[in-house]
């Protein structure tokens, strides 16, 4: 249950800082 909300939170702060990148450009 723990590894399933870790890898949730690490997939939303990658697609996140990907999504930053794109706004920044």
């Amino acid at each position: 249950m723990q590894l399933i909300f870790f890898i949730v939170i690490i997939t939303h702060s990658y697609a996140g800082s990907k999504l930053w990148s794109l706004l920044d450009q």
